[in-house]
This record gives structure tokens, sequence and C-alpha cells, in this order.
């Protein structure tokens, strides 16, 4: 999965994210020619959520279709791509946790999340409050579902904390 210019992948226990498929690693040229690797955002998140104290893996909470709605004069008004969709939820230390939403189709399309597959029923008097784990951008509290809408082979990976109503 490409965000920005970087290469991000979540296995069954780890998130990675690679330039030029170096872990953990971007390649940055300098003025004078001199080549180094720098970690950028990669040390701040990356290292957060894989390095994580509690080691826990994700659980994944959706794997499923994505549904590309635009008029195509073979296919109609809407495209299904089977399996191409897939959310992970991970239990982080310190009360937080991380959500990557991952589109494995060449169309964009929506990748549910519903909190109640993750352990968090409507009922509960709690919510989530989301954070952007990339740009730091606030997407605020929700009680009951986050639907994320991504281009194709593109992901988003957000930090969640748990608040009580």
């Amino acid at each position: 999965m490409r965000l920005g210019s970087h290469i991000i992948g979540w296995t069954d226990s780890n998130l990675t994210a690679t330039d030029s498929y170096i872990p953990g690693a971007a390649i940055r040229a300098t003025g004078s020619g001199r080549i180094y690797l720098c970690g950028g955002w990669l040390d701040g998140v990356v290292l957060r959520i894989n390095q994580d104290t509690e080691g826990r893996p994700p659980q994944c909470v959706y794997r499923g279709r994505v549904i590309h709605i635009e008029y195509d004069p073979v296919d109609g008004w809407w495209h299904e791509y089977p399996d191409a969709g897939l959310t992970l939820f991970k239990h982080l230390s310190d009360h937080e946790f991380a959500v990557g939403y991952f589109n494995f189709a060449p169309k964009s399309g929506e990748i549910p999340f519903i909190f109640a597959d993750a352990g968090l029923p409507y009922g509960s008097g709690a919510a989530l409050h989301l954070t952007d784990a990339v740009t730091g951008e606030d997407l605020g509290v929700h009680r009951d579902y986050y639907h994320q809408n991504l281009e194709g082979h593109a992901c988003r990976v957000l930090l969640a904390r748990l608040v009580k109503l």
C-alpha cells in the first residue's frame, strides 16, 4: 500500500513502512549528493504501533468486499471487489488503540469499522476519539462506527482513545 512516498503494510503482528524496501527507514538525498536514512514520521508512528510494550497482534474486524460506485459502460454503476477491504484493530498500551484501513481494490471504495466488532457495543456508554496516525488530524469522537473511503490500493492508520460519554 502506498502512503505518500512510503509503502505501508500490516502483517499479523506488525505495522511496517518502507521506502525502497528498507524496513523502518526512508532514503533521502542531500544537496551534496549524499544519501542518508531517516525515520521521519516512521519513528513516531511505526515504532509506537509495531513495538508497543504490550506486543498484542491486531484483530481483523472486517475482511470483505469493496464496492466502487462510478458509471462504467461495461460494468454499470458499481463494481464489487470481493475480499479487497480489510480493517484491523490493535490494542496498544496506555489505553490506546490502532485502527488500520486497507483497500486492496484497484478503485476507491468504503472500508467499514463497526466498533461492536472490536468489542465496543453502542450501548456501552463509551466511544472512540480518533486521530490520524500520520498527519495528527483530529477526527473527533465517534460512538458506533467510523467508515473510511479510500482510493484504490491505499490505506489509512488511525489512533484511538476510549472516552466515556
